[in-house]
């Protein structure tokens, strides 16, 4: 049986040979939008290898970002955000998706910023609200429409630009703004909380929202002006969520090109970036040796099994869940520790 601990060891292993038989894979990475991403730079730029060649792209967004992996028009992996499929499947569109796409891991989370007017005291209040979501397909609109579909909060969702909903927002002109990305963001700096009579709302990690999204909070640090009111020590941290980045790839066949390359691709980000996250409804890659590793190594169907044999995969099930919550605690640790640092 193939444990967690063997699976990546058999990862490490092969990632140092597979480089040297296999020579100028290349694997593009798209952004999440349609413009440049510093962390998907930076993520090429970690990966590149002399025996992997890896650049980063604009995306499309996410649904299109999606159609373009299931097009299989090349080797790609795309920036998604991990709501994104639950949001195709509300909406009925792109079916094979959850079945033809594979996450190799979390590149980054991002945080979910409401900014409403400050007669607005929690996002309750919203409801028959005008929001704005942000542009259609973009990472907000999939994470804001799929948050209050979840907290079943009907709202007027407004589609446009984030300045030009920050600029209707100070005009009163609709109630808030949903904003999934980075932290600080600059359109939101030089804001300040009495003087253009904004705030951010508090979102609260409910145990449905906790399915697919992160704790996160937004501190005085972040934003002095909005929530510190521009002195150090006053205000306190608002609470939101994150929705996880996910590295996404199309399934292709065992074997294939495109399977080896991603497979390298794969190994190398493991290497730099393990994590425990398992998002609903996704499938984890599997890269091409421990595939065939899996495949040499096959579990007996439970009828099948002898009581003693039953009894001892079982053991390794537990170990291998014991480490997995551990480790995803401890990451939860550290982001705890980063924002509650004196």
């Amino acid at each position: 049986m193939i444990t967690r601990r063997k699976f990546f060891s058999v990862i490490a292993v092969w990632a140092t040979s597979y480089g040297r038989s296999h020579a100028n894979d290349s694997v593009t990475v798209l952004a999440p939008e349609p413009r440049a991403d510093s962390r998907v730079a930076d993520l090429a730029r970690n990966l590149s290898t002399a025996n992997l060649s890896v650049t980063a792209a604009p995306g499309y967004g996410p649904a299109q970002n999606v159609a373009r992996l299931l097009s299989q028009r090349g080797v790609e992996v795309a920036v998604l955000p991990a709501d994104v499929l639950d949001y195709l499947r509300r909406r009925r569109a792109q079916p094979e998706a959850a079945g033809s796409l594979r996450y190799i891991g979390q590149l980054y989370s991002a945080p979910v910023q409401v900014l409403a007017q400050q007669r607005i005291a929690s996002v309750g209040q919203l409801a028959g609200q005008r929001v704005s979501f942000g542009p259609q397909d973009s990472v907000s609109y999939v994470t804001g429409s799929q948050l209050f579909s979840l907290l079943g909060l009907p709202v007027e969702p407004l589609l446009m630009g984030h300045s030009e909903a920050l600029r209707r927002l100070l005009r009163r002109e609709l109630a808030a703004i949903v904003y999934a990305g980075t932290v600080p963001e600059r359109m939101f700096s030089d804001l300040n909380r009495q003087q253009d009579g904004v705030q951010f709302l508090p979102l609260r990690l409910t145990p449905g929202l906790s399915r697919t999204y992160l704790p996160a909070q937004l501190s005085i640090q972040d934003y002095p002006l909005l929530i510190g009111e521009g002195e150090a020590g006053i205000g306190s941290p608002v609470p939101t969520i994150a929705v996880p980045m996910l590295l996404a790839v199309y399934n292709w066949p065992l074997g294939s090109p495109a399977h080896r390359a991603l497979s390298l691709f794969a190994a190398q980000f493991v290497r730099i970036s393990p994590t425990a996250l398992e998002p609903p409804g996704w499938t984890r890659f599997v890269p091409e040796t421990a595939s065939q590793a899996i495949a040499q190594n096959p579990v007996s169907p439970p009828g099948n099994l002898a009581s003693e044999q039953r009894e001892k995969l079982f053991r390794e099930y537990e170990n291998w869940r014991r480490e997995q919550r551990r480790e995803a605690l401890f990451e939860d640790y550290l982001r705890w520790l980063q924002n509650h640092r004196p």
